[in-house]
């Protein structure tokens, strides 16, 4: 289960573990909403808007405040809860920035992360992964959650889902194979709601060896 600890606590999150399950939280530290407690305490640091999420703003993860911040006050009360694990969004900004700061801000900061014992799993971020590849920072996450490898959201205020496109399925396929290459989990996360969609995902995935969540909508703030 993903959630959002911040708004659990940890008697909540006990009783989600019943059973088995293993519970991870939702984790953004390439970016930071605005409505988030400690947003003002942050604002300077932002460097720009969020593409499809008005109430989301990039941020500069070179910053020493932020990174300590994450670590020392979001992730240390995460496993005062209780979580299991990390569900880490938005190293996309070393996409939208690919500055040398803001990779190695996001290396050391995941890499303090794991020193917490909370196994940390990247949603997206395949620019972040490759260079971590290529340069031998493997030691900061241990798997991937990739989007919109078969599907894609064409329409987010429509909440409209689509066939991905050939050639944007060729890319995630190839860079996927290298990720598995390279030792890491594999998770996808596609949107559909047509059950023979829901079903070649389900096959592909096992064919694969991955793991699968499929979604019905999109979560607009």
């Amino acid at each position: 289960i993903v959630i959002d600890a911040q708004k659990y606590t940890a008697a909540e999150i006990k009783k989600l573990k019943s059973g088995g399950r293993k519970v991870y939280t939702y984790l953004s530290i390439g970016s930071i909403a605005t409505y988030r407690s400690y947003y003002n305490r942050f604002k300077k640091y932002t460097i720009g808007g969020y593409t499809n999420w008005k109430n989301e703003r990039w941020i500069d993860t070179s910053k020493k405040e932020w990174q300590d911040f994450v670590v020392n006050s979001l992730v240390a009360n995460f496993k005062k809860k209780g979580v299991d694990g990390l569900w880490v969004d938005n190293t996309d900004v070393f996409y939208v920035y690919p500055r040398a700061g803001i990779f190695n801000g996001l290396v050391y900061t995941l890499r303090r992360c794991k020193n917490k014992g909370l196994p940390v799993i990247i949603n997206g971020g395949d620019v972040f992964v490759t260079h971590c590849i290529k340069n031998g920072k493997k030691g900061c996450f241990d798997g991937v959650m990739q989007e919109e490898v078969l599907t894609r959201i064409s329409n987010y205020s429509g909440n409209k889902f689509a066939i991905q496109l050939a050639s944007d399925r060729k890319y995630y396929e190839a860079y996927l194979k290298r990720v598995k290459a390279a030792g890491y989990s594999i998770a996808l996360l596609e949107y559909a709601r047509g059950t023979a969609m829901r079903q070649t995902i389900a096959r592909y995935c096992k064919n694969h060896g991955y793991s699968y969540y499929i979604a019905t909508n999109v979560a607009l703030n």
